[in-house]
């Protein structure tokens, strides 16, 4: 008898992409595995992020829910803790109201298993409805949150919270490089999503030549701004941002976030990624081998432990905030190091990762 598919509940945090890419990985692995799945997907990551980053026959059905707070960013590099400590305190007393719709779709579906990239909200629920759940994460909020309390007392208690709810997780998959190891669970790869287009698609794309050679300007999820000086030398620069279509002054070429080729793709065929050190990012300049130069958020607990993975792990270099915000990092251009050493490829977490799934369920 054939087994019926496998069915798997996603509730993905939208702070910033990487949660949402990660899961996409996850998603990827598991349709290569059985292209029946059937995933359902809980997050407020934009409506094109998951159609550009899967399958394009994976079966889903994305439900715009808000899973999770977070940090509420005032920019890429900024938060507001006041801001967060509200929105957060309310999201956790998961009223009536907001659970309901979710707890209806849960129930329609019959998930095996429900998979939360850090969403308190996924693992809540599984507890109630008596759903297997696996936590996937680098991090918790109550590790980040436990680092403001000293000046911040208000989130101790948000802390115990959090705590008691990610314990519930029946399993706990951990990505390299995760921030806190926790005892009886299970650690993989830095996860990032498989890269499809080659790179003469890529250069076609975006109106380059095979002889062109070009940088990646990036801040992931939460797009800004920047200052460009005129001279970017023998690069040309892509910046994904808020764009409506592709467009180019002079070496720099802007695209939308939805462009039509997965940042995966872009990242693999460019000869160095320059921007904000975010966990999507730094795992896949790791996966693809590119070269990394990086600003990290000063005051977000991740940062230090992202740092000391890139200068083990990656050809890179950490560019301080004030010369990635007034553009002068142009001038370094030159000098940046490029990939020339072909590794043999790098094992993907998400491979691993839903092997650590399947076994789960098999069990």
């Amino acid at each position: 008898m054939t087994p019926p598919p496998l069915r798997v509940a996603c509730f993905v945090s939208s702070h910033g992409f990487g949660h949402a890419s990660r899961i996409a990985a996850i998603i990827t692995q598991i349709y290569r595995k059985d292209n029946r799945a059937e995933i359902m997907i809980f997050s407020q990551a934009p409506s094109w992020f998951w159609p550009a980053n899967l399958p394009r026959n994976c079966r889903i059905k994305v439900i715009n829910e808000k899973t999770d707070v977070g940090l509420v960013q005032k920019d890429p590099f900024h938060h507001s803790l006041e801001d967060s400590y509200v929105q957060v305190e309310e999201f956790l007393s998961f009223s009536d109201s907001r659970i309901k719709r979710s707890t209806t779709l849960l129930r329609s579906l019959g998930p095996h298993l429900i998979l939360s990239d850090i969403s308190p909200l996924g693992i809540e629920l599984g507890n109630r409805l008596q759903i297997p759940t696996i936590l996937l994460e680098n991090f918790t909020w109550d590790w980040i949150y436990k680092s403001y309390i000293e000046n911040y007392p208000r989130f101790e208690h948000l802390v115990e919270i959090l705590k008691r709810i990610y314990n519930k997780a029946d399993l706990r998959i951990q990505c390299r490089p995760f921030c806190e190891e926790i005892k009886n669970s299970t650690s993989v790869n830095p996860i990032f999503r498989f890269p499809e287009a080659d790179r003469n698609t890529v250069l076609s794309r975006l109106g380059l030549s095979s002889s062109d050679k070009y940088v990646i300007l990036t801040t992931g999820g939460i797009p800004m701004k920047h200052k460009i000086l005129e001279n970017t030398h023998e690069f040309h620069v892509i910046i994904p941002g808020d764009y409506n279509s592709i467009y180019r002054q002079d070496k720099v070429i802007y695209i939308p976030m939805n462009f039509d080729l997965a940042f995966i793709d872009l990242v693999r065929s460019s000869s160095h990624v320059i921007g904000k050190g975010g966990y999507s990012t730094v795992s896949e300049c790791w996966g693809m081998n590119i070269p990394f130069t990086g600003v990290f958020r000063e005051h977000f607990p991740e940062s230090k432990v992202l740092r000391e993975f890139c200068q083990k792990a990656l050809t890179f270099n950490e560019m301080s905030y004030p010369a990635f915000i007034d553009g002068s990092w142009v001038e370094l251009i030159n000098n940046l190091p490029v990939t020339t050493i072909k590794h043999s490829p790098r094992i993907n977490g998400a491979t691993q990762a839903v092997e650590e799934i399947v076994n789960f369920i098999n069990e």
